[in-house]
């Protein structure tokens, strides 16, 4: 009975981690935990295994943490000692508040009234998933019993929301892949109006696929966020921007190396004539007329805000077919930007951008210069500066900047793969630097090319993303043809079957059977073809594809297979070994010498940050 932990602890261990003062002499009593835990348990069922009343311990320790266990209690086999137990830490972290202290121990008791301390679904991919079905559940208990006691659901929603800013620096992927869901998916099943929490949530599931650089999809999730709170000018933002990168993203190479490297600036979080060696397909215009429908959206909402105006210049500078006019309009309204309050980071940007422009009309010599001009007035690194500065063979005019130049392209030459696409042509320049200038050159030291997560699979051409809904899974492949529970007492969380097992997903949704609403929490196809796009972190290097019916042998230029970690993942009910590269959320299944199946899935236990 006791092989289980309570989840709740490991999550709101890590949730609330961080660096506390030392915390003595405590206001927060155990006579106030009991008295807690005494109002709260009558409105709690009581668990047959477990012994009442519950013991209740304060541990004068700084360790942000609480929770409910149940232990053996000497010389009896049918029933364990229920125990909550608060380190002062978590009071400290709460400023002792006792509506937040009392939803976690409200939290913490609903795990152990409905057995969670008991229960595993024993399938490894299966039940880190299944952790989450039982953190909803102590959520929404515990706040019910809150409710009955005479307090406001309101207090569990607040702890939740404290959570969520202590996890809010973290990578949106990190969030939403780990083994519990993240604390604004949590508090939206206790909101009275859930509906600016799940354009939060949203707005989160497009932060993630920015992390793994899947744009296009990153855009409808922005959308998504954007319809359901029509004052969310982030996404807006987000969506215009997540446009104009996956249109550049999907330009063909040839243009792209063409021209020098435009920096979009970062996301907002939420509170010289190039060589036409390839003409541009109408694909590609028509990415970059849907990029500008959204600019347009953007700019609506975002009056007189200088990042906009110069997401709007790099738009018009990035024109597909380079339109003199609209090259010119762009460095004017760059140049416009620039003559606003900005910041330090957003200043290498729009020089570096008006670069770009300066390049595009024939003057990589002058677009350099605009660069270094804007760099000599800067300690920051700029990768996309850097990169186009070391592109431009060095001239008489380098000469009174050279050590700075030398210092910015060392750095880019130490922190980039050598493998990216320009990398020898800078360290080329570079040597060609420190000889013309009587530099000493430095040694180099490249990085390798990191990889972002996989959330992604490819099926027939069609692109289906984790935390897709069900009602999306169905328009593209029809209603499936079974759906496998796990635990007949937990709906929400269900295995879909398509084609005759060959496309699976496994599906969550809270207090619900409903299909449409669930959403993909791991994708499976054994279709020949189907794929999972690796990309790597710098946009130099190009992504590569695993796919279903490659070699092993293929599969090893790309990924050591030797290095993945054996795992055992449903396949229609049943189990299957599968290969995971927990880095990448990502797994193949191999029959001999060939990779016959992909899936992306938080399988791995995630830190749920």
């Amino acid at each position: 009975m006791m092989s289980r932990g309570i989840r709740a602890t490991k999550a709101l261990a890590v949730l609330l981690a961080c660096a506390t003062a030392a915390f003595s002499n405590a206001a927060f009593t155990k006579a106030d935990l009991e008295k807690m835990v005494t109002e709260l348990s009558v409105h709690l069922p009581q668990h047959k295994w477990v012994e009442y009343p519950i013991q209740c311990e304060v541990v004068e320790k700084n360790e942000v943490n609480a929770y409910a266990t149940a232990v053996k209690i000497e010389g009896r086999t049918d029933k364990v000692q229920g125990k909550m137990v608060v380190f002062t830490g978590l009071v400290k972290m709460a400023k002792e508040d006792l509506r937040l202290i009392r939803a976690v121990v409200a939290h913490e008791l609903a795990h152990l009234a409905k057995g969670h301390v008991f229960k595993s679904m024993k399938v490894q991919d299966v039940d880190l998933l299944f952790t989450r079905q039982l953190e909803y559940e102590a959520d929404v208990v515990g706040a019910s019993a809150l409710v009955r006691a005479g307090y406001p659901k309101k207090d569990m929603y607040d702890m939740l929301m404290m959570l969520g800013e202590l996890d809010k620096e973290y990578p949106a992927a990190a969030k939403l892949l780990g083994d519990h869901a993240d604390a604004n998916r949590r508090a939206a099943q206790v909101a009275d109006d859930p509906r600016v929490m799940k354009s939060t949530m949203a707005f989160e599931v497009g932060e993630a696929l920015i992390d793994c650089r899947t744009f296009r999809s990153a855009m409808k999730a922005f959308d998504k966020a954007l319809e359901m709170e029509p004052k969310l000018v982030e996404a807006a933002y987000n969506s215009a921007l997540a446009a104009l990168v996956d249109y550049y993203e999907n330009l063909p190479m040839t243009w792209k190396e063409g021209t020098m490297r435009p920096d979009f600036g970062p996301f907002m979080r939420m509170d010289s004539k190039a060589s036409r060696l390839l003409v541009v397909e109408e694909k590609d215009r028509a990415n970059y007329r849907e990029a500008l429908i959204r600019i347009t959206r953007a700019q609506n909402l975002m009056k007189d805000s200088a990042k906009m105006q110069a997401l709007t210049g790099l738009a018009q500078i990035l024109e597909p077919d380079h339109n003199p006019q609209s090259i010119s309009d762009g460095i004017a309204t760059l140049q416009k930007a620039a003559g606003s309050t900005i910041s330090e980071a957003d200043k290498l940007t729009i020089a570096n951008n008006i670069g770009i422009g300066l390049q595009l009309q024939g003057n990589s010599v002058e677009a350099a210069m605009k660069m270094i001009d804007a760099q000599r007035a800067s300690k920051l690194y700029n990768a996309a500066l850097a990169q186009n500065v070391g592109t431009v063979e060095p001239t008489d005019k380098f000469k009174k900047d050279a050590t700075l130049i030398e210092a910015v392209l060392i750095t880019y030459l130490n922190n980039s793969p050598s493998d990216g696409s320009k990398y020898e042509l800078v360290k080329t320049n570079y040597n060609k630097l420190c000889t013309k200038f009587s530099l000493k050159p430095r040694p180099m030291t490249p990085k390798p090319a990191y990889l972002t997560k996989a959330m992604s699979l490819f099926v027939d051409g069609k692109q289906y993303n984790l935390f897709q809904t069900g009602e999306e899974l169905v328009t593209d492949l029809g209603r499936p043809e079974r759906k496998i529970l796990f635990d007949p007492e937990y709906k929400g969380l269900f295995e879909l079957v398509w084609q005759a097992g060959q496309v699976t997903a496994l599906c969550e949704e809270f207090g619900s059977e409903d299909i449409a609403s669930s959403e993909a929490l791991r994708l499976t196809s054994y279709k020949s073809g189907s794929y999972v796009q690796i990309t790597p972190r710098d946009p130099s290097v190009q992504p590569f594809k695993i796919l279903v019916g490659m070699t092993t042998k293929d599969f090893n230029e790309y990924l050591d297979l030797s290095k993945g970690q054996k795992r055992s993942f449903v396949k229609c009910g049943t189990m299957e070994e599968w290969i995971y590269f927990e880095a990448l959320n990502m797994g193949v299944c191999v029959k001999g010498d060939v990779i016959i199946g992909v899936t992306v899935t938080p399988a791995a236990k995630t830190k749920s940050f």
